[in-house]
This record gives C-alpha cells, structure tokens and sequence, in this order.
C-alpha cells in the first residue's frame, strides 16, 4: 500500500469521523444544555493535553499565557455558539454549514486584507460557488 493511498484513507476516517461527531453531538444534546455538555467536554479534554504538553507549559511565558486566555474565549465563543446551533437544527445542516466556513475564510482573506490564496483554493472556492448558483 503506497503512502499516497495510506494519506487519502486517513484523511477519509478523518472526514468520517468528523461527520458523525455532528450526530453524536446532536443526540448528546437531548440529555443535556449546551454549556453543560461543553463543560463535560473540555473538562475531559484538560488532563490528555496537560500530559502531552507538560513539558511546553514549564516554557511559557505570562504573554503566551493570556493570549492563549484570549484566543481560548474566542474559540469557546466559537464552540458554544455551533453547539447551540446544533441543538436547533439537523447534523446535516450543521456540518454544511461548518465545512462552509472552510471555504469562506480564505475568501474573507481576501476581501478583508488583500491576502493572496493558492490557485487550488481559488479553484474550490469558485467550483463551490458553481455547485451552489
């Protein structure tokens, strides 16, 4: 098996795998709010990360710190309001929608900053718009 193949099955369980998190989430949801579900999640997620990166955290320094505080509000912003989200939609409509941004923020790139993107996603952000016009 090349590796060539080896990345394209990886990258297929990844999408896989991220498509049913949407499922899994939303049927989750059913049993418990949003930031209590969050809550459990993140709380879960703090002693695996603190493992693999103990030796980093002895490295940082308090700048570091209250940047990862910033970018950490944000994200939990970002996390809180597409599991609200979820909560009143389907899976599907979810997932369309986040896989959606993927494309949007290279092209907010450049609008917004005037950022160059590589060809190949100038590519799949114009055949997107194709499959949806």
């Amino acid at each position: 098996m090349s590796l060539r193949f080896k990345a394209h099955l990886a990258l297929l369980l990844c999408a896989f795998f991220w498509g049913v998190t949407f499922v899994v989430v939303k049927d989750a949801l059913t049993d418990s709010s949003v930031f209590a579900y969050l809550a459990a999640r993140f709380t879960l997620a703090i002693p695996p990360l603190v493992w693999f990166y103990r030796a980093d955290l002895h490295k940082l320094s308090a700048a570091d710190f209250w940047a990862g505080v910033r970018i950490g509000i944000l994200m939990f912003g970002g996390y809180a309001f597409q599991t609200a989200g979820l909560k009143l939609t389907s899976p599907s409509k979810s997932a369309f929608l986040t896989g959606t941004s993927t494309v949007l923020v290279p092209l907010l790139l450049v609008i917004f900053w005037r950022t160059r993107i590589h060809l190949w996603r100038a590519a799949g952000i114009f055949l997107l718009w194709l499959a949806f016009s």
